[in-house]
């Protein structure tokens, strides 16, 4: 069943903010396993295990970034949406989160490099699921509120974040880095939304895994 803003903030934001030091230490150098030599300049893990059930995964320009997860119930949040994907992802029998970055530039757009993932591990792939956070409401409304003069420290301390539930359900909300959870002040619909699926990867490769629950499931493997 899906969140609550309300229960995000009450059961996430405060684990967040209780690690949100200068020096929590960052999860670096887990090798995704038997990665192709053609995509390993291209995914670097950078993460943040804020508490047993919930990682979050930092955004960096040009890359790929991830975090392995400790289990299929492990939440992820992921931070500075503005047209980038994030996805959750089964493979080789671990589980990972994924901030997948997109660039008006050749050398910065990584949705080629994912899709070539997942076009060579297909088979190694048991669920897949990948949200648009920048796609959604809270996305435009922190857009909106940007163009205002009279709000712009609101929106510094803000940005669009990506969310993962327990159950894989995604999110986008507009998160406010002080008060580490869901901005207040504005209706709830404005700056928190479930999000619906996307499908990141070419036409031929989509033979291989069939859809889910267009809002609670990801794609997971058709045939080996």
């Amino acid at each position: 069943m899906p969140i609550t803003a309300a229960h995000f903030n009450s059961q996430y934001g405060a684990l967040i903010k209780q690690h949100s030091q200068p020096y929590t230490a960052p999860i670096q150098n887990v090798a995704l396993p038997y990665l192709q030599a053609s995509l390993y300049p291209k995914f670097k893990c950078l993460g943040i295990d804020y508490a047993p059930q919930l990682m979050g995964v930092y955004y960096q320009p040009n890359f790929i970034t991830y975090v392995p997860l400790r289990d299929a119930t492990t939440c992820i949040i992921s931070y500075q949406f503005t047209g980038c994907y994030m996805a959750k992802l089964c493979y080789r029998g671990e589980w990972y989160g994924l901030h997948i970055a997109t660039s008006d530039t050749p050398w910065g757009d990584c949705q080629s490099v994912w899709k070539e993932f997942v076009h060579l591990n297909h088979r190694h792939i048991s669920y897949l699921r990948i949200i648009k956070p920048s796609a959604e409401r809270p996305y435009q409304t922190w857009k909106t509120l940007k163009q205002h003069e009279k709000v712009k420290d609101l929106v510094r301390q803000t940005t669009t974040a990506g969310f993962f539930d327990r159950e894989g359900n995604g999110y986008s909300l507009m998160y406010d880095y002080t008060g580490c959870c869901v901005q207040e002040g504005l209706p709830t619909g404005e700056v928190f939304q479930l999000t619906t699926p996307c499908c990141l990867m070419e036409r031929d490769d989509r033979e291989y895994f069939w859809p889910g629950q267009p809002i609670c499931s990801g794609y997971t493997i058709k045939h080996h």
